[in-house]
């Protein structure tokens, strides 16, 4: 009896030991780190549509990357995607010889025969990094032949490509400057009182019977007009997905967030009167039909 007990004696020890050595081996090793989902991700991108396949090497882009931001810019991988250290910053960069997909851009459809896009994806959680700025220069300093308009996915917002965008794309206020001409040169509460867009206002007024006959008969997609909406003491120019059109009366999403319009944002539903609208396009057989703005836009830069 008591060699048994010896031995339980024994026993336990030894388990006990074992037990001890795995927790101070435990507590001695660092923390795991929390690895957040994949669904916070946040992905952000820039792209640019081109009339021609793009004619871009690894080594022209490592060139351009480096006289742009400086010999501490390095490039990676292969073709078509590369990935970009600039500035702290790792981007993915993706030349492309094909149609980069537009479906979700309901006002806005271009034939084009490749793309050029720059991402940056960090998680959600973290302290917001404007990387749009580094991305943009990437852009800037790539500037291929045939650049013909440029699209941000994450606001569905788009421009056609002027000789100042490659200036614009060096902005610190990329997004605005690229997309918002209304926010960053003061347009806002003066262009239609210009004579050269009120003139394109006339002329949108003019042909809006061409709209409304091509809505009613669904001849077209993308159906979108730019008018004034007010709410308060502001009062704002902007772009309007219609939904429906009766008699002048038009309900509609508003198709790019609003500045200053308290209480609205993206898609929130607007009612207008044709007596508001500055402008009007929509996409019938490929080919853009209105916006009529656009042109006195291009014309001024």
């Amino acid at each position: 009896m008591c060699r048994l007990d010896k031995r339980l004696i024994l026993v336990f020890a030894v388990v006990t030991a074992s037990i001890g050595g795995v927790i101070a081996w435990r507590v001695t090793q660092p923390p795991k780190p929390v690895v957040p989902p994949v669904q916070d991700l946040e992905a952000r991108s820039l792209v640019l549509l081109l009339d021609r396949p793009p004619n871009l090497d690894k080594l022209a882009i490592s060139k351009a990357v480096a006289t742009e931001f400086g010999a501490q810019a390095h490039v990676t991988g292969d073709l078509p995607s590369l990935t970009v250290l600039v500035d702290g910053n790792e981007l993915s960069l993706r030349v492309r010889q094909d149609e980069y997909p537009l479906r979700d851009f309901n006002d806005f459809e271009m034939k084009h025969f490749g793309w050029i896009g720059v991402d940056h994806s960090s998680w959600k959680n973290r302290p917001e990094v404007d990387s749009y700025p580094p991305m943009a220069r990437v852009l800037a300093a790539l500037w291929p032949e045939g650049a013909a308009a440029i699209v941000c996915p994450e606001s569905k917002e788009w421009a056609i490509v002027t000789r100042s965008t490659p200036k614009k794309l060096r902005e610190p206020n990329v997004l605005d400057a690229l997309f918002r001409p209304d926010k960053t040169s003061g347009l806002k509460n003066m262009h239609i009182d210009d004579s050269d867009f009120a003139a394109a206002r006339a002329e949108a007024r003019r042909r809006w019977p061409e709209f409304v006959r091509a809505f009613r008969a669904h001849e077209g997609k993308a159906f979108i007009v730019k008018a004034s909406v007010t709410r308060g003491k502001f009062t704002e120019h902007i772009w309007i997905d219609v939904v429906s059109e009766h008699e002048g009366a038009i309900t509609g999403r508003l198709a790019n967030e609003p500045f200053e319009l308290e209480g609205l944002k993206l898609g929130s539903t607007v009612s207008i009167s044709a007596g508001d609208i500055d402008d009007w396009r929509f996409v019938f057989d490929g080919e853009i039909h209105g916006y009529f703005t656009q042109a006195a836009v291009k014309a001024r830069q």
